[in-house]
């Protein structure tokens, strides 16, 4: 995908649209998919005694939709956010009544794991043995960002179905205020939690139209370049910690703090490695930054002219060993079966791939590369493009680990 110096219907779609959207309040304080902010939101409108008086009418259609059978008492309910009371974990929100307490435990990115799950369960069961509570029974609800994952060990209720009931109760809402918030509220979730990863009108055109945007002067939030890589780069790394447990838990010698705890708008690069192949200068990267998002007229160093100038997103597998010797037996090592491997996914040597007016034979950062091109017109091309690159990178694992000393 190239950049476009010539005025088409896709650009001035994406004009229109851009000119039509205006940022939200969830917008302005950068809420995306944080899981902690929904969390209070959600919260506000499961107490029947908030402002939006909406009374027992959507904390009662929450726990029909979860299956929860036990709806007595909710006129007097508790709903608290962020217990801390059981050792070793938070519940996200508690509903308690006289005769039931309701866990619910919510998801944005991540999934729900058995373990945590055995933990907020144990801390309900001790809660119905406390005499105290006078609590008769509990439930454990999972509120997840995705329709697909279906847990046999908790009920599930999906963001989906949250936005769902909502858009049926705006009628009811008591004060316009209130109304103009949760309809906001909604298409926040819709964009960052429900609906699959697409780049917004204003990170297309700086991207794919940039010299257009630069001749009309046209005016565009700047910043969705990173707020869309930030959604871009949390959707990937949800898939690694779902399909690679052992990588991103920080067992078998990955190493734990090379990994992001967190994504930011100000994350440029994805690392994973183990340990023992860092310090042999070994990793596996995913690069955002801003060389390779945007086009460029040229390259900045001769190492680099191996890459595409447009729009990409960069998978490497990173060797910073400075002997030249030991770089030619790892190479040769890589050559034979896992070679064809990497080839297989999209990987090329990088050597081999500078052309011959660079006055250096190697980048001195990377041996592999993967460049996966930016695509406006199928989003999700991008993300499956780093899995397949994702999936062939761990196969050298054994290699790897029996080839390193």
């Amino acid at each position: 995908m190239s950049s476009s110096s010539e005025v088409d219907d896709r650009f001035l779609k994406l004009i229109n649209e851009a000119n039509q959207s205006s940022p939200s309040t969830f917008d302005l304080l950068a809420v995306g998919d944080d899981e902690r902010s929904h969390t209070r939101i959600l919260a506000w409108l499961l107490n029947p005694d908030n402002s939006h008086g909406l009374d027992l009418k959507f904390i009662r259609r929450f726990l029909e939709r979860a299956n929860v059978n036990d709806l007595n008492g909710l006129s007097g309910a508790n709903v608290r956010t962020f217990s801390q009371e059981p050792d070793r974990t938070e519940l996200d929100i508690l509903i308690q009544t006289e005769s039931v307490i309701i866990c619910v435990e919510i998801k944005t990115t991540h999934q729900l794991t058995e373990d945590q799950y055995d933990r907020q369960i144990e801390y309900l069961k001790n809660q119905i043995t406390d005499t105290s509570e006078r609590v008769e029974s509990y439930e454990y609800l999972y509120l997840s960002p995705d329709e697909s994952h279906d847990l046999e060990f908790a009920n599930q209720i999906t963001w989906r179905e949250v936005v769902d009931e909502l858009k049926m109760l705006l009628p009811e809402f008591e004060r316009d205020c209130d109304v103009i918030r949760t309809r906001e509220w909604i298409q926040c979730l819709e964009d960052q939690v429900i609906n699959s990863f697409s780049f917004t009108p204003d990170t297309e055109l700086q991207l794919r139209y940039n010299d257009l945007v630069e001749h009309f002067d046209i005016t565009i939030d700047e910043a969705t370049v990173y707020r869309d890589r930030k959604r871009l780069f949390k959707k990937y790394w949800q898939w690694v910690e779902e399909q690679f447990e052992d990588v991103t838990s920080g067992k078998d010698g990955w190493d734990e703090k090379l990994m992001p705890s967190m994504i930011r708008e100000d994350t440029p690069r994805v690392k994973f490695s183990k340990t023992q192949w860092d310090d042999n200068g070994i990793r596996f990267e995913v690069h955002g930054t801003k060389m390779r998002l945007y086009r460029a007229e040229s390259h900045a160093n001769d190492w680099d002219k191996y890459r595409t100038l447009d729009p990409h997103i960069e998978m490497t597998m990173t060797y910073q060993g400075a002997n030249p010797e030991e770089r030619d037996a790892f190479l040769s090592h890589l050559s034979t079966d896992y070679d064809r491997i990497l080839q297989n996914a999209g990987f090329v040597e990088i050597r081999e791939q500078l052309p011959a007016d660079a006055d250096v034979d190697i980048n001195k950062y990377h041996i592999y590369s993967k460049q996966v091109p930016l695509s406006f017109e199928n989003e999700t091309e991008v993300l499956e493009e780093l899995k397949e690159g994702t999936r062939a990178l761990l196969q050298l694992e054994e290699s790897l680990d029996n080839y390193l000393p």
